[in-house]
């Protein structure tokens, strides 16, 4: 979804005092919000189908609620577009890339055929 006029200032004022952070700071905040997205959804799909399971009125469902909420609240945020801007807003990278078993990767030659018209 795209940002309006005010979400966008909000997100460049936040992305401001991010940046006056410590780095270690900003990258325990970057994880943690990582974690919290990533276990959240799967949280509130395994409560909603062990309250299905149990019968309707159950204890879970209201937990189940707490939750959906929380998920609510995550998506309304702005600290995800801070904490992985677009590509365009990242700074470069310092070091190489490396593949699975920590080596650089080979460099490849981009081939330049030019194909004549026709």
């Amino acid at each position: 979804m795209a940002m309006n006029e005010t979400q966008k200032a909000k997100v460049a004022a936040l992305r401001t005092e991010m940046r006056k952070l410590d780095p270690e700071t900003y990258q325990e905040i970057r994880q943690s919000y990582y974690k919290i997205a990533e276990e959240l959804r799967p949280l509130v799909d395994a409560l909603e189908k062990a309250d299905a399971e149990l019968g309707p009125d159950g204890p879970l469902l209201e937990e189940h609620y707490i939750f959906c909420e929380m998920l609510d609240r995550l998506n309304k945020s702005l600290l995800g577009g801070v904490v992985n801007p677009p590509a365009a807003q990242r700074p470069p990278r310092t070091e190489p890339r490396r593949d699975s078993q920590g080596r650089k990767p080979k460099r490849t030659r981009a081939l330049s055929r030019v194909v004549p018209a026709a």
